[in-house]
């Protein structure tokens, strides 16, 4: 009997072992294929994080990794932001814009006809177009007209000069609402 006990913690040590490397390859692979796409000249960097509270984590182009991201980190085309519960991000984009991503939301950055594409999946997200306090600092020409884009179910909205609030559930396309806090922005329906 003492055979099949020792023989069984070796089957169990070895089983963990396994399980152990199989992860930290899995880990190490998803890793590299996160560096290697950082350093891809063809990353365009959009926005920077200005603020966030509690855990904020992106994402590069689908990869599996999400890290967590901090004060003053970039946002490229391809990025995805999550926030968990309780936690909260304010994004400050290249043309002033900023995006305040709520609580347990998921927000997707993309590229659509040389415009920047936001989209909600999940969650709420406040977008405000840059006001001229914002633009002088940044330095902005304040001619510029905005390159940001809303993705919606039923469209897509262009800001110009105004500022609204989004709410979705996953999967749940006749549950996005949109509400316009000021000014009057364009709708292109699909």
């Amino acid at each position: 009997m003492k055979k099949n006990d020792s023989l069984s913690k070796i089957l169990i040590a070895g089983l963990l072992c396994l399980a152990f490397a199989f992860s930290i390859w899995k880990w190490t692979e998803n890793k590299i294929s996160f560096y290697l796409s950082q350093s891809d000249n063809n990353l365009i960097q959009i926005a920077q994080i200005k603020s966030k509270a509690n855990s904020v984590l992106r994402n590069h182009s689908g990869q599996l990794v999400w890290q967590d991201v901090e004060n003053g980190d970039s946002i490229f085309i391809g990025n995805s932001i999550q926030t968990e519960k309780k936690s909260s991000t304010e994004i400050i984009m290249n043309d002033g814009e900023k995006i305040i991503i709520g609580p347990e939301s998921l927000v997707r950055f993309t590229n659509a006809e040389d415009k920047i594409s936001l989209q909600l999946i999940d969650g709420k997200m406040e977008v405000k177009s840059p006001d001229l306090a914002t633009q002088q600092t940044m330095r902005l020409d304040i001619q510029k007209t905005s390159r940001l884009w809303v993705q919606t179910p039923r469209g897509r909205v262009h800001l110009k000069d105004s500022n609204l609030k989004m709410q979705t559930q996953k999967n749940k396309d006749q549950n996005f609402k949109i509400e316009v806090v000021s000014g009057t922005p364009e709708l292109v329906t699909t």
